[in-house]
This record gives C-alpha cells, structure tokens and sequence, in this order.
C-alpha cells in the first residue's frame, strides 16, 4: 500500500476495519481511544496522534515501510510513499540544522 497522505491513509484504516468486520466503537476500544478520535483519523484529520495511529494500524494488522528519496528516485516511483511528516501534518526538514534543533 503507497499511502501520500493522512486523508490516504484514513481511506485504508476504514476499508480495513470495515472489510473485517469491526465497527469503529469495538476497533476504537481494542486501541484504547474513542470513537470520535478514530472517525477523525478515518476521514484523514492531518494531526493524528501518532502512537494511537500505530495502535490502529497494528489492530488491523498493517505493516510500514519506509523508503528514502534517494531509494524512491532510483527506483523511479511515482506514487508517493508514505511519509510520516505528512501524517502528522508537519514541515519536512530541510536537512539543516537551526539553533533551537540544538536546543539553543
């Protein structure tokens, strides 16, 4: 599964939990959140808390894997990986360091 975005992503958690047959109060329980938080992560809510979104995933039995640029570049790949800044709605670095990187 190539997933680009939280919205992506929220798609495959509801095809999941849907194709087993769990509603999302009993996958929301097995997760230890709430309905209305994993609705919210279904319909792609940009910032999704990360450990819980992890919880789902294994709940349903996904895997993440990961892949560099570099990796993606060679390979040619032109659907988007999956991207954890994306996820979480944060900036991507830009590789450099600035003085509050360094707690400064």
């Amino acid at each position: 599964m190539s997933v680009g975005n939280a919205k992506e992503l929220g798609c495959q958690i509801r095809k999941a939990r849907v194709d087993a047959g769990i509603t999302q109060s009993a996958l929301a329980d097995r997760c230890g959140t709430t309905q209305s938080w994993l609705s919210e992560l279904e319909n792609g809510k940009p910032r999704a808390e990360l450990d819980l979104t992890l919880r789902v995933l294994r709940e349903l039995d996904f895997s993440l894997e990961t892949a560099s640029a570099e990796s993606r570049s060679a390979a040619r790949v032109h659907d988007p990986e999956f991207d954890v800044a994306d996820l979480v709605g944060m900036p991507r670095s830009t590789g450099h360091k600035t003085p509050d990187d360094d707690g400064r």
